[in-house]
C-alpha cells in the first residue's frame, strides 16, 4: 500500500520536473511599452486634513454643557497634482538647444 503510494508520488514529482523545465519561448519573451502617465485638469490638487479637539478645563460630557477650555490641533497638507508631462528625452532635448 505505502509502496504504491510512494511510487505515485515520485512519478507525480518527476512529472512536475519535466513540465517545469520546458519553458514556453512566448513567456520567456521581453514585451516593452511606453511609460503612461496620468495627467489632471489644470490647478488640481490633492488635499488632507486632521483635526484633534480635546477639553482641557471642565471636561465636556454628553449630558452636561461643554467645558470651559478646550485645546484644538489642526493639520492640512495639499499636493499640487501633475498637470502635464514631459518625458526626460524632451526635456534634455530642449535644454540642449
Amino acid at each position: 500500500m505505502f509502496r504504491n503510494s510512494n511510487i505515485l508520488a515520485l512519478l507525480l514529482a518527476s512529472s512536475i520536473l519535466v513540465v517545469c523545465a520546458f519553458e514556453d519561448p512566448v513567456k520567456s519573451r521581453i514585451l516593452s511599452r511606453r511609460k503612461r502617465y496620468v495627467a489632471f485638469p489644470e490647478g488640481s490638487s490633492f488635499s488632507c486634513a486632521g483635526c484633534m479637539t480635546v477639553g482641557v478645563i471642565g471636561q465636556p460630557a454628553p449630558t452636561s454643557s461643554p467645558g470651559t477650555f478646550t485645546f484644538g490641533l489642526n493639520w492640512g497638507v495639499a499636493y499640487e497634482l501633475p498637470n502635464s508631462t514631459e518625458t526626460a528625452r524632451y526635456l534634455l532635448h530642449t535644454i540642449k538647444r
